[in-house]
């Protein structure tokens, strides 16, 4: 594999939070008048408990 080349692999649970910042970022980009219905850290736990836990991410 070169430098060039992306690797996709399934999120461990060290990578929840981040994958949570991404999805906040791609949110506030996508969509700047709407406002979120959760809160960051109810974001980052839902990714943590829910989405990285138990599904394919």
């Amino acid at each position: 594999m070169s430098s060039n080349d992306t690797a996709l692999r399934r999120a461990s649970d060290s990578a929840a939070r981040t994958a949570a910042d991404v999805w906040l970022r791609s949110f506030a980009t996508a969509l700047p008048t709407v406002r979120c219905a959760h809160d960051e850290a109810e974001v980052h736990d839902r990714f943590a408990r829910v989405l990285v836990a138990r599904y394919e991410t």
